[in-house]
């Protein structure tokens, strides 16, 4: 049997590696260029922004606690819609799409889904999903439906499934079982009818739950969870290291659940961490809990993804 080595004896090894130390340096690099160039290419928007009296530094800051409930500012959200539709690069208009992630950006419904029908670039197709699905109420369900069932706007259509997740119209539901022969969107949408959790949670006396999910590369899972063990007591290195053991027994296509008990803002609340293992070393992560901690998971996640590039 070939001996498991840990974690840190993996990095004393690879960190031995001259070719790989000059490859993460390069990367590192890389990485560091596009973050320069992101944060020149916002300047504009940034701008304006603080001359609205928005205390920004950068495009994040806006899901950042205390905005991740509501709109992020007053004055923000046209202003935000309106530097959207401008010819900035595909990942400046990504984020600028994921800080419109909030109920109140349905006022720029009709933009929204206009440059959402029109964009070609993944990731900022992405990101107008993510503000889409947020805004969707059940007044906009059907505009939500004939985007999930148009084929042309590919797998971005899979983040829209959470509007029609969360809707009690009775169309959202049969428009997901309407999927079950869609390439794309078959295998995400029978999981999303299957899952009990949003309402099993629901009734219960801590109110209301709220999810948070990603795709992760599954050496960055370990690091996201530390970062969230940063804002609540109850998930340290022993739970952190179940959630990586589950993750090495799945299968491809393997599901399965943690359920812990974790004190954030002084309150004692449950923290769910469903993982479905969508594809070799690529799992799904699922956080559910209360509102206030699955926001400051969100803006987390936000702040993880720009950090890593992805």
């Amino acid at each position: 049997m070939k001996k498991r080595i840990t974690a840190a004896e993996l990095m004393a090894k690879l960190n031995a590696d001259r070719e790989f130390v000059a490859r993460r340096a390069r990367e590192e690099g890389e990485r560091q260029k596009r973050v320069d160039e992101l944060r020149l290419a916002l300047s504009p928007l940034l701008d304006e922004l603080r001359s609205a009296a928005c205390n920004v530094t950068s495009v994040s800051d806006l899901t950042a606690d205390p905005y991740p409930t509501a709109a992020p500012h007053p004055k923000a959200l046209p202003i935000l819609l309106a530097h959207l539709q401008r010819p900035y690069p595909a990942d400046a208009r990504e984020l600028m799409a994921r800080a419109l992630a909030v109920p109140e950006a349905r006022s720029g419904w009709d933009v929204l889904t206009r440059l959402y029908r029109d964009e070609r670039e993944t990731r900022a197709k992405d990101g107008l999903a993510v503000a889409i699905a947020a805004a969707t109420d059940d007044e906009h369900i059907d505009d939500v439906i004939a985007l999930v069932q148009d084929t042309r706007h590919g797998s971005s259509r899979l983040l829209l499934l959470m509007a029609l997740e969360r809707s009690r119209d009775p169309r959202a539901r049969a428009a997901l079982l309407g999927l079950d022969a869609d390439p794309e969107l078959a295998k995400e949408a029978k999981r999303v009818l299957h899952r009990p959790s949003v309402k099993t949670a629901r009734s219960r006396a801590t109110g209301e739950f709220s999810e948070v999910s990603m795709n992760f590369d599954s050496h960055l899972v370990g690091p996201f969870l530390e970062r969230v063990s940063g804002i609540v007591s109850g998930l340290g290195t022993s739970e952190i290291a179940k959630v990586t053991r589950l993750l090495d027994a799945l299968e491809v296509e393997g599901e399965g659940e943690l359920h812990f008990e974790v004190e954030h803002g002084g309150d004692a609340v449950p923290l769910r961490i469903e993982v479905f293992m969508d594809d070799t070393d690529a799992p799904d992560l699922y956080f559910f809990t209360v509102p206030k901690l699955a926001s400051d998971i969100d803006g987390l996640l936000k702040n993880f993804c720009e950090e890593h590039g992805i």
